[in-house]
């Protein structure tokens, strides 16, 4: 398991926490930032994934492109398998939507 850095002034709720955890060893990265209500993961050039938590028990998986949104898909907050599922395939076709 990564040793996440975790950089904003909100502290994740831990079953966030533990979303996160997830998506830093599946991208292999210890660092990811709050930004207007997500927090995200750099993947290379201005590609970006974010997690952000919703209500009923979801996590919204978003990729960005300087900033633009890309791509939105979601999972159950303790989904874990199809989180890592959603992170990689981010961290993978994040080219082909451009």
């Amino acid at each position: 398991m990564t040793n996440l850095t975790v950089l904003s002034k909100h502290v994740p709720r831990s079953e966030i926490r533990d979303a996160l955890d997830v998506a830093a060893d599946v991208l292999g990265v210890d660092v990811c930032w709050f930004y207007r209500g997500g927090f995200h993961f750099r993947l290379y050039g201005d590609w970006t994934v974010s997690i952000t938590p919703e209500t009923a028990g979801r996590l919204r998986i978003e990729t960005w492109s300087l900033l633009r949104l890309r791509d939105t898909r979601w999972c159950g907050a303790g989904d874990e398998t199809r989180l890592a599922q959603l992170v990689k395939e981010a961290s993978l076709g994040a080219p082909q939507l451009a």
